[in-house]
């Protein structure tokens, strides 16, 4: 699996730890918001064994974890409301910059 197929894998586990952390945030423990947050991040986790499964490690970690700290950071400010400063906006440009590296050297 190359490509295409390593970028939709990747959006579902960013998409669903993502979600997930938020809602498990956001959400009074023990209501229906923080349980689906649970099984969204659960989900996540599952997604990320299947991604170690399939890639090299050398390019799963950095792309996965740089994705969803990219996530993290557009729920925060989008979502939260939290601020988003210039050294985010240079810290998130460097590790999509990084990414982007990563991915392109996986299709060659």
């Amino acid at each position: 699996m190359k490509g295409l197929a390593a970028i939709a894998l990747l959006a579902a586990y960013v998409s669903t730890s993502s979600y997930g952390l938020y809602l498990l945030k956001s959400s009074e423990m023990f209501k229906v918001p923080f349980a689906i947050g649970f099984v969204l991040y659960g989900l996540g986790a599952a997604i990320w064994i299947l991604i170690l499964r399939l890639y090299p490690l050398s390019f799963a970690f950095p792309v996965a974890a740089g994705a969803l700290m990219l996530a993290t950071t557009l729920i925060g400010v989008f979502i939260l409301g939290e601020a988003f400063t210039t050294q985010n906006l240079v810290g998130t440009l460097l590790i999509a910059s990084g990414m982007l590296v990563l991915v392109l050297k996986l299709g060659k």
